[in-house]
């Protein structure tokens, strides 16, 4: 097919020059110089360079692509009859991609690094280009303008992977950093065995110098810190220590920091004093690219795997709501190839509907009832249900009982007795509850954000 590509490629080039809708200048400028490099049969992309390697270059390739690809793709389709995907880049990005080393620092399994977690592994969408974009700062810049980061958003959606990423950057550009990168649970164990001398962990001496020496920390799934005296005291010294230092510190949580409610104002603070980013729920286009980017992994480590686009456009329809249930869809598919002794492009979508029906059975999809609302936003919020339901005040209570009236009246439409009922509560108290979140919904962001997440965890359709 790359024989025939190459063969009619000055026809292709004809058919582009005479569309209308390109224009002259458009035509000589983006287009005539490009050159083929390759035709991957497998997955149906044509690469097309656009030549040189300086910064001015890629930014032309991204343009191209955005703006004139599809043109390309037709063309090619009426001239050769072959149906192709266009990808438009610079002969340096392909070298450096061909070249890439694979072999990862020493110095990255000393923090326990996952070799997948890369920037160049992850897949930037609507959802993730900010806290992407930061996390690309942080690691060129460490100790810079971006000090700290904090970035949260809902579990499996990519937040340990940026960590990693960062992570890897510095220790690839510095090789000798003191890079720390631990969970929290992590940093409270550590802190438990230094306080009660615990022999077979590190002493006090060894416990500071490890995290206040560090040339970053980044500490993931911060929000554990939460009704822990001693890892906040701890945490905050340490905090003090690096930043005064100009060291890099990131922080991943599953909320912003205006939601933890129980937590030292001096440490809430402290985390808002860099940019706070979010990671949202990857829409279906970005789904689909992170479908194809595991297969594109799965290959470079020596797994044939190719999956027909209508199984991969299922997985993408049906898998909404975390990426680790996306690309554990992939693996399914792959030992089902497997098993059944064929290419995983063999299997077609009535058997990867069956061997996906443990995570995608679109005709069961749950009924949604205030009892569910309740449950889901508990389970965000890391509350039980029944403290929801109680008449607690607490702020880290009263949270998410009105974000849980405000859901139930308006997905449900429940009346506002009837959810007086529900939580103990006569008609006036709901109704001021209700409006009092929707007045804040219009102010803070962060809020929106959280009851966004929530609306598309209980109703993922």
């Amino acid at each position: 097919m790359e024989k025939k590509i190459r063969e009619k490629w000055n026809e292709v080039l004809n058919f582009l020059k005479e569309d209308p809708y390109l224009g002259t200048v458009s035509f000589d400028t983006w287009i005539a110089p490009l050159t083929i490099h390759s035709f991957d049969e497998k997955t149906g992309v044509l690469t097309l360079l656009i030549h040189g390697d300086k910064m001015e270059d890629r930014m032309a390739a991204s343009y191209v692509n955005k703006r004139y690809s599809i043109f390309i793709q037709v063309a090619v389709e009426e001239i050769t009859g072959i149906h192709c995907e266009i990808n438009i880049t610079t002969p340096d990005s392909v070298k450096k991609k061909k070249d890439e080393i694979k072999k990862i620092p020493q110095a990255a399994y000393h923090v326990g690094l996952n070799p997948r977690y890369t920037f160049e592994n992850f897949v930037v969408g609507r959802n993730n280009s900010h806290a992407h974009a930061a996390s690309l700062a942080v690691a060129e810049r460490p100790g810079d303008e971006f000090n700290p980061l904090f970035i949260y958003g809902g579990p499996g959606l990519g937040k340990t992977h940026l960590l990693h990423a960062i992570a890897h950057f510095m220790l690839k550009d510095n090789p000798q950093a003191k890079v720390v990168l631990v969970s929290c649970e992590k940093f409270t164990n550590d802190l438990i065995d230094a306080l009660f001398n615990n022999k077979k962990g590190m002493s006090t001496e060894e416990f500071r110098e490890k995290y206040r020496n560090a040339d970053a920390l980044l500490i993931d799934d911060i929000q554990f810190i939460i009704n822990k005296e001693s890892t906040q005291e701890e945490l905050f010294n340490t905090f003090n220590t690096l930043y005064e230092s100009k060291k890099q510190i990131v922080f991943s949580s599953d909320r912003p920091p205006k939601e933890f409610v129980t937590l030292e104002e001096r440490l809430t603070t402290r985390f808002g004093w860099g940019p706070i980013v979010d990671i949202g729920l990857p829409d279906y286009e970005t789904r689909v690219a992170i479908l194809r980017k595991k297969e594109e992994m799965l290959r470079e480590e020596g797994k044939q795997v190719n999956i027909d686009n209508q199984v991969i456009q299922y997985i993408a329809a049906n898998v909404v709501s975390d990426i680790r249930n996306l690309e554990g869809s992939i693996q399914k598919i792959m030992l089902l190839a497997k098993l059944k002794n064929i290419k995983t492009e063999d299997i077609d979508l009535e058997q990867a509907k069956e061997v996906l029906k443990d995570v995608i059975n679109p005709h069961s999809k749950r009924e949604i009832t205030s009892d569910y609302i309740i449950e889901v936003v508990s389970n965000h919020y890391h509350v039980n249900p029944s403290e929801v339901m109680s008449k607690r005040r607490s702020r880290n209570i009263l949270i998410p009982r009105q974000i849980s009236q405000y859901l139930i009246r308006d997905m449900i439409g429940m009346t506002f007795d009837s959810i007086g009922e529900i939580f103990g509560q006569d008609h006036s108290t709901v109704m001021h509850s209700v409006e009092k979140l929707e007045s804040s919904l219009t102010d803070d962001d962060d809020l929106k954000k959280s009851v966004d997440t929530l609306i598309k965890k209980i109703n993922p359709g």
